[in-house]
């Protein structure tokens, strides 16, 4: 018998370990520096936002302030 539609399967949880989380890390704070914001990140690597921030945070990043591009003549 199929699955009704209302009832959603639990995300699995992965873990983020040795090389691949270092490179993962590298990747995300190139591409975060480039403008990127953490949500697109996170919706990219299909992986929360907090995890994200950790991973930056662990690569040396310097994090924007939150509310958009703030330098002058932006939106």
């Amino acid at each position: 018998m199929p699955r009704p539609w209302y009832i959603v399967e639990p995300r699995q949880r992965r873990s983020i370990v040795g090389h691949r989380r270092t490179e993962m890390s590298r990747r995300l704070k190139l591409k975060y520096e480039e403008g990127r914001s953490m949500r697109e990140l996170a919706e990219q690597e299909r992986i929360t936002e907090s995890m994200v921030r950790k991973l930056l945070q662990e690569a040396g990043t310097e994090i924007r302030p939150r509310g958009g591009d703030q330098r002058p003549g932006r939106k």
